[in-house]
């Protein structure tokens, strides 16, 4: 009886960030079905048959039922994603390439409203969710140093702590408290976490303008940082690079809550549209210098980009700490970037992804190419890289449980 009255204690106690995490599943859950819907829907008005919808990924858990069409709708074992399976997507069934039904049968109109009907759909949504964020009142989602890569961007969901106190006169508070950490940051080796309050550096006292000013005097030293930790004063040691000194950190800023981002109808639609365009080209440039470490062998730059790729358990991280934020704004701030990050994601040319089998759509298309021999290349390359991309997002769930549960593990954390 003490070991269920403990486990009862322990459920009741974290009850509200249980039911965050949940919500945070479902939410990704629906941002991925919406996706793949509009697929299948565009598939059905496109006369392409639809094989199967499955959410998650295969191997097949369940069939949940069959319609009148004999499409299947599938529970699959892997929790990630999911997918369309059209007519005449397997080369096994080579009878189905021709068939009138068939995706490769399909018109080349038809066949890019289908493929590009999913990021679509993400991009409106993103787009719908943050006008009406804008339109009735918002505040920030978090706050980044001037020295920080975004700070150019001038962004009004992650805006810089200088931007907050020309266009808001907001008033720094004597502390910073810090809201997210980088992963491969400063402060992540220094061990700090979310909630660690920033008081001083060396004998300096600092807050949230004064921070990036103090540390740009730190550069190539060694220095001394006084915070608080779990309600407990403490001090940690750090060396900055001989380049730059940034901590990396998100702040959280108090008195921020009592000031409200809002725009009439028309210019909040506009200024959706902007933000959206902010924060892809903020995605593309984090990408962009990823691909530029692999073409350059930059060992740097690579771990930078590497350690920075934090998706399913950060995810989560943020809806829990969503929980400490009582900001229903915030949540839906954050799924409409998911949804956007999702529609990026989706127009790399990477095999498997959306935008990738346009490309080989219009390329058979162009060139003319006998579609059963372009459609068998297509498939294996596209199948060699589906796994490439699931060992990816297993890896970075596995590092991110890491680092969540403060253990190193080899070859990931």
């Amino acid at each position: 009886m003490e070991i269920i009255d403990t486990i009862r204690l322990s459920v009741a106690a974290y009850a509200d960030t249980i039911i965050w995490v949940v919500i945070g599943i479902l939410s990704f859950m629906f941002l991925v079905i919406i996706h793949e819907l509009w697929h299948f829907l565009t598939a059905k008005k496109a006369w392409v048959k639809v094989l199967e919808f499955g959410v998650w990924i295969p191997p097949k858990a369940m069939t949940l039922w069959t319609d009148a069409s004999w499409t299947e709708y599938t529970l699959n074992w892997i929790p990630l994603g999911g997918f369309v399976r059209l007519k005449g997507e397997d080369p096994a069934d080579t009878e189905d390439f021709n068939a009138p039904d068939s995706f490769i049968s399909a018109k080349l109109y038809r066949k890019i409203i289908i493929l590009l009907g999913g990021i679509f759909v993400n991009l409106v949504f993103a787009w719908l969710v943050l006008t009406w964020l804008f339109a009735t009142g918002t505040q920030p989602f978090m706050v980044i140093p001037q020295s920080h890569p975004a700070a150019e961007l001038n962004s009004y969901l992650i805006p810089t702590v200088q931007k907050l106190a020309k266009e808001w006169l907001y008033t720094p508070t004597n502390e910073v408290t810090i809201l997210e950490v980088a992963s491969w940051s400063l402060a992540s080796k220094a061990w700090f976490v979310s909630w660690d309050i920033i008081t001083r550096i060396d004998s300096t006292p600092v807050n949230s303008v004064t921070l990036t000013d103090v540390l740009q005097q730190k550069v190539w030293q060694s220095f001394e940082v006084w915070y608080t930790h779990n309600n407990q004063p403490t001090t940690t040691t750090i060396v900055c690079p001989e380049d730059t000194c940034v901590l990396w950190v998100a702040i959280d800023i108090p008195s921020l809550r009592e000031v409200s981002i809002q725009f009439p109808l028309t210019q909040a639609a506009w200024v959706a549209f902007d933000e959206m365009i902010t924060q892809a080209r903020l995605s593309f440039e984090v990408l962009g210098k990823f691909g530029k470490s692999i073409v350059t062998f930059n060992r740097k730059w690579l771990n930078e980009s590497v350690q920075n790729f934090s998706w399913p358990i950060w995810a989560m991280r943020i809806f829990v700490d969503l929980t400490d934020r009582d900001n229903i704004d915030q949540f839906f701030m954050f799924v409409a970037l998911i949804s956007l990050a999702l529609w990026v994601f989706n127009l790399l040319p990477i095999p498997a992804l959306d935008w990738w089998r346009l490309l080989w759509v219009l390329i058979q298309t162009i060139f003319r190419l006998p579609k059963e021999k372009y459609f068998i290349i297509e498939w294996y390359i596209n199948a060699v890289f589906f796994f490439l991309l699931i060992g990816l997002w297993l890896f970075i769930a596995a590092r991110d449980l890491s680092r969540f549960w403060g253990v190193v593990i080899p070859f990931i954390g």
